[in-house]
């Protein structure tokens, strides 16, 4: 008993010594979020004139490496964009409110980062959420990530420039696609034929003209029948809070296809394929009759046909 007594004795002087209990257990300093900063106009692009020309990129790398990004409180949207260096893009981004509440997430899985970056638009309340970023399991797929805020000026010039795509998007641009059965299957399915001209499209999702709700799709752009070489999981609020992302589509035989993830009684949307750069000369791809034209907007400069002279769209069964 003496022995032990001692071994005690001197374990609350060494403590004491140190200015800390020998038996508490010292937890890790965690990293805040980081605030974003505003872009400039002088970093707004001229073209959409909604994305910086060349947003600064930070590497995250791969093995589930978490980012956090403090909005401001003002702010009621952000900006993301992800590429990586010729490897394979993995990454899902997620905006909380609060330590319990997703609102919007984004699940990415592209086969080439470098040749197809993705650039996108979130819109939500100002309520000074949290963006978080996180890279895949795999060490070996890092991924470039840009993340700002627009000012509150820009911020309405993109408001005013997505309200504008949404109101001129002709027929075969924009499509209703309607939710699942009760058994939780996918809803309907669309698809997009895009041009070979056409490099790159810009999406808008929302339901503020049908249901008024959140929406969930998947959304797959294939070069090919069956070559899905951008994988995409959305959910954003929907009924106030428009969805906007840019794709990159170089090349020929481009297909869009998207899908509805929530139920019938609650899932409808409506999905807007539209260009943002075309190839000035350059034929456009073939029509299918499994997909619909995208037509470019009546002041583009592109050599696609008008919309009123696109080819008639034949449904399919599973449409």
């Amino acid at each position: 008993m003496k022995v032990y007594g001692s071994i005690l004795a001197v374990g609350v002087l060494q403590s004491l010594s140190w200015g800390a209990s020998a038996f508490t257990v010292q937890t890790p300093q965690v990293a805040p979020a980081t605030l974003m900063k505003s872009a400039t106009d002088a970093e707004i692009m001229a073209d959409t004139d909604m994305y910086p020309v060349n947003p600064t990129y930070e590497s995250i790398q791969g093995g589930g490496t978490v980012r956090t990004y403090q909005m401001p409180e003002w702010a009621t949207k952000a900006q993301m964009a992800f590429k990586s260096r010729g490897r394979p893009l993995r990454a899902t981004a997620n905006l909380w409110i609060g330590p319990r509440r997703q609102t919007h997430n984004m699940s990415i899985n592209n086969m080439d980062g470098n040749q197809t970056p993705y650039m996108s638009t979130i819109t939500f309340k100002k309520l000074a959420p949290v963006i978080r970023v996180e890279t895949s399991d795999s060490l070996e797929f890092p991924a470039e990530v840009s993340v700002w805020v627009p000012p509150p000026e820009k911020s309405d010039m993109i408001n005013a420039k997505i309200k504008h795509l949404w109101e001129n998007a002709t027929p075969d641009q924009k499509q209703l696609i309607q939710g699942a059965d009760v058994e939780g299957g996918i809803g309907a399915v669309r698809t997009w034929n895009i041009p070979t001209n056409v490099q790159s499209v810009q999406l808008v999702a929302w339901s503020k003209d049908t249901s008024k709700k959140s929406l969930k799709a998947k959304i797959e752009v294939l070069q090919g029948p069956n070559n899905k070489r951008q994988d995409y999981d959305l959910q954003c609020g929907g009924s106030t809070q428009p969805f906007h992302c840019v794709f990159q589509t170089p090349g020929p035989n481009w297909i869009i296809r998207a899908y509805n993830k929530k139920f019938v009684e609650d899932g409808l949307f409506e999905l807007a394929v539209i260009p943002v750069e075309t190839t000035a000369g350059a034929p456009p791809a073939a029509a299918s009759s499994a997909a619909t034209v995208v037509s470019t907007p009546a002041e583009s400069t592109s050599t696609l046909p008008p919309p009123q002279q696109s080819m008639s769209v034949q449904k399919q069964w599973w449409q």
